[in-house]
């Protein structure tokens, strides 16, 4: 019975992401804030995201951006942005790594 109900479970959170995901894409202004400290690297710069809004509709969705430039954003600064989704690589070698199933497993995606 309990497999049942956890094969049920992980319809429904497949459905839900691949739901926002198809929204993401479609759309190209996006609303969030900020929920990291910036991480400085060489040639730019890492934040995690909470995007509350995707063009009209309220999401809540966590991803991972990088920047180049010098703009200081910080923890809990809102900032809207037009992007475009670009979908995590897969794994390149036969039971390799798959960026794209890590992400998913944990609710997160990536924009660049």
């Amino acid at each position: 019975m309990s497999i049942v109900i956890s094969s049920i479970i992980t319809n429904i959170q497949n459905q839900e992401y691949e739901k926002k995901i198809k929204q993401i894409k479609e759309d190209t202004c996006y609303i969030g804030i900020i929920m990291s400290n910036p991480i400085k690297r060489e040639y730019d710069t890492q934040y995690h995201l909470k995007v509350i809004q995707v063009g009209k509709k309220n999401v809540n969705i966590m991803v991972q951006f990088k920047m180049q430039g010098k703009l200081n954003l910080e923890y809990g600064d809102q900032i809207s942005f037009e992007g475009k989704y670009e979908e995590p690589s897969p794994a390149r070698n036969d039971k390799g790594f798959d960026d794209k199933i890590y992400l998913k497993s944990n609710r997160t995606s990536r924009k660049n």
